[in-house]
Formats: structure tokens, sequence, C-alpha cells
């Protein structure tokens, strides 16, 4: 099965797979994915990531246990545990893909969308979507990676109205100096009762460190 310019292919053989597995293959909601996907904040390193933001969220719905609590082929750390590894790397960079490193990169930085939906919930990423629809994408010159999720960065302060400038750059996505600069208007300071401090350790109904079990 693959995905596209907007469009799902599959072999023969395999179209059962879409009565048969809709509930259960992770592959079937990935490729899906890859059509709602919005050029605007899919910058190169994040294509095979944000993607399975909607496989997430249809496990969830489907009422299946998340692939970021599991552990996969034959290893000993979920992804959750992966993920810490990623974050105490020095040298991380959210905008570089490394797919030799030993934390799986795809699903170790899957969960900062993961951490971002415990607080906010899934609407977050729906007002996303909105946001970006509001303004058309463009095909800009010698627009950067960087450039591209400086975009989001800023989206996703303007839309929770929260500084979330320190939790990304914890991630390995800095802000440049534009975007620092637009978000110290008013109408995007920080709550207090939702601040990356919370999102990283916060023990209470909010959000757990990466997940409930951990």
């Amino acid at each position: 099965m693959y995905a596209s310019n907007y469009f799902i292919g599959m072999k023969r053989d395999n179209y059962t797979d879409l009565t048969e597995k809709l509930k259960t293959e992770w592959g079937i909601w990935h490729e899906t994915g890859h059509t709602h996907q919005q050029r605007s904040w899919t910058w190169d390193s994040i294509g095979e990531i944000s993607v399975n933001l909607f496989s997430l969220y249809v496990q969830e719905k489907y009422g299946r246990p998340s692939t970021l609590a599991q552990v996969q082929g034959g290893e000993t750390l979920t992804n959750f545990e992966k993920a810490r590894k990623y974050i105490a790397d020095p040298n991380k960079n959210y905008l570089v893909s490394n797919e030799e490193a030993d934390y799986n990169e795809l699903f170790s930085k899957l969960v900062m969308f993961h951490q971002l939906k415990s607080v906010y919930g899934w609407d977050v990423f729906k007002k996303l979507h909105q946001y970006f629809r509001q303004k058309p994408y463009v095909d800009i010159e010698d627009e950067t990676d960087a450039d591209m999720a400086n975009k989001f960065i800023y989206a996703m302060c303007s839309i929770t109205k929260n500084n979330l400038m320190p939790f990304f750059k914890k991630w390995g996505l800095a802000t440049n100096a534009a975007t620092t600069k637009k978000d110290q208007r008013p109408k995007i300071a920080v709550a207090k009762d939702r601040s990356v401090k919370d999102i990283f350790v916060t023990r209470g109904r909010r959000i757990k460190y990466y997940d409930n079990n951990i």
C-alpha cells in the first residue's frame, strides 16, 4: 500500500485489508495519514513522523494500545523510553533525519506530538489544520526546513496561547529571532496552568511524563 499526490494505491491481492484489517493495521492508517498532511508545516525530516499523528488518532479511537508504549521488533525499550534517549542527546536536531540512531527516531520524535495531544487534546491539531487552511500554501523560493518549522512553532503558540518555544527547543527545534519577537505579544503569554514544565513533569490529570504507565 502506498500514498502519493493525495491518492492511495494498493495491490489487487491486498484490497481485502480495507475490510479485514482496517481496525488493526497501522500501515493503512499511516498511508491514509499522508493524504491529510499539509505542506505548509511538513518539512523533509518530519514527513514520515507527523503522518503517524493520524495513525495514533485512529488507534486510540479503535481502543487499541498505543504503539508508543510498546516494545517493537525484538528490542528492549518502548518508544517512550527511546524518546527519553533522544531528549537526553545534547546534539539532537529535530530537523535532521538520523535513521541509524539507536532510539528509532520515527517513533521517538512522534512522542513530541503525543505530549502536545496529552495536554491540549486532539482538538489542538484540528485547530492547527484550520490555521494553515486559512493561510494557503505558497511555494516560497529558498524557504528552508527551519523556516517551515518556525511557522509550525508560531502556529502552535498562537493556537494554544502558550509560549511553547522552550518545549520545542527541548525537542531540538530552535526558533529564529523573528519568531521569538512575534511570540512576545500578550495574546501568546504563557498560561499559568499550562506551561512547558507541565508537559514534561506534571503527574496530575493533564499529563504524566510521556505516558500514564511511566
